[in-house]
């Protein structure tokens, strides 16, 4: 995968795929936020993955950039589980909390917890 993503990378700066060490920061290598901007998109293309622009704010290097494609690439799984303790979390705060919530008001409640990334341990008690 690191090959592919040198690849991506070596067109979008000019260079040899070569000449990109893993551990050498891209903004190093002559890369800028356009140029960040046309990674993430040859990456959404090549990989199928949505790769956060905030993600090239971090000091991006191919070896952290395969690790969080390589995240996201197993994610399904986890994601489907995260759902399910969600749904589960605002269920069992309805509960506590008196109200008869139908199930797509629940699901209602759960989505907008998913989009705005609130962390589901504060819905679980986990703190």
């Amino acid at each position: 995968m690191a090959g592919l993503l040198k690849q991506e990378i070596g067109e979008i700066l000019h260079i040899a795929p070569e000449r990109i060490a893993d551990d050498r920061s891209l903004y190093d290598l002559g890369m800028d936020s356009l140029m960040g901007i046309e990674l993430v998109a040859a990456v959404e293309v090549r990989f199928g993955v949505s790769l956060p622009i905030m993600a090239l704010s971090e000091g991006p290097t191919v070896g952290r950039l395969v690790d969080r494609i390589v995240r996201q690439l197993r994610t399904p799984q986890a994601e489907q589980t995260a759902t399910d303790e969600t749904l589960d979390a605002v269920q069992r705060l309805a509960t506590q909390h008196g109200s008869e919530a139908d199930a797509d008001t629940v699901a209602g409640v759960a989505s907008a917890v998913r989009d705005s990334r609130v962390d589901g341990s504060l819905l679980r008690g986990d703190e």
